[in-house]
């Protein structure tokens, strides 16, 4: 059974009125789609910056993301496999109140590229001034003596941003992370310089996205220092699906 939002995504592609001289997808494979769709949504955790005030507008916005997805990947199927992309916009889109039905897949794209840009461009990375670490913060060190991971508050979140050339300095960041419905740690080196951006939905504790300079993957090194950390915050004896939940294996394969 459809809900109502997933029952007007299946519209999307497979009308009430089909044209005879066009083909469409089967029942089954836009059923898969709807799906993959709703995934995206979890793995983005997507949330509107009037969740705890207007459910019905939090879910509203929700609902124009999914079907802007819907339209888009009926261009191209791949655009469903492109989650580093979608969350990109998804962050532009959050932060300037872009109308994205004014946007298709690659202008959207490009949009979030230039204000992804101008936003590191406010900032001088070279005068920015390393701040002390507060070893109250401080989750876990890692074995190889050179790392840490540091959890941040909203203040902690211009440094972050500075450092690594990305957004999490964002409003709708520290608004999540105010309201505790967002963790937001950072992996660093023993300088305090920060590596990788790691926020997890408070409400389960999974990694929504981990991000290091520019918004690129980590590397092999820190993704190892991910799973270091993981093993450490999850029961691993008892229960491998926490860890699995935890770790967010999209973002570390």
């Amino acid at each position: 059974m459809l809900t109502e939002r997933e029952e007007y995504i299946r519209k999307i592609f497979l009308p009430e009125n089909r044209s005879l001289k066009k083909e469409y997808l089967s029942e089954e494979e836009v059923i898969d789609i709807i799906k993959k769709i709703g995934l995206i949504g979890v793995s983005l955790g997507f949330r509107g910056a009037d969740e705890n005030k207007d459910k019905k507008k939090a879910e509203k916005r929700k609902h124009k993301l999914d079907v802007w997805i819907a339209k888009e990947a009926k261009k191209d199927l791949d655009i469903l496999d492109k989650l580093t992309e979608i969350r990109l916009i998804k962050d532009w889109v959050l932060s300037v109140n872009a109308d994205l039905f004014n946007y298709d897949f690659a202008g959207a794209l490009n949009a979030q590229k230039l204000w992804h840009k101008d936003m590191v461009s406010k900032f001088n990375i070279s005068e920015i001034e390393i701040p002390d670490v507060d070893e109250n913060k401080i989750l876990f060190k890692c074995a190889d003596q050179e790392h840490f991971f540091y959890l941040l508050d909203h203040k902690d979140l211009d440094y972050e941003a500075v450092a690594l050339s990305h957004c999490v300095n964002g409003s709708d960041y520290k608004n999540q992370v105010k309201k505790g419905r967002s963790i937001i740690i950072s992996l660093r080196d023993i300088k305090n310089l920060p590596k990788v951006t790691i926020q997890l939905d408070a409400s389960n504790g999974r990694v929504l996205q981990q991000f290091g300079f520019e918004n690129k993957e980590p590397n092999k090194t820190l993704r190892k220092l991910i799973i270091e950390f993981a093993l450490y915050m999850c029961d691993y004896e008892s229960e491998t699906k926490e860890l699995q939940n935890f770790l967010n294996y999209h973002y570390l394969s």
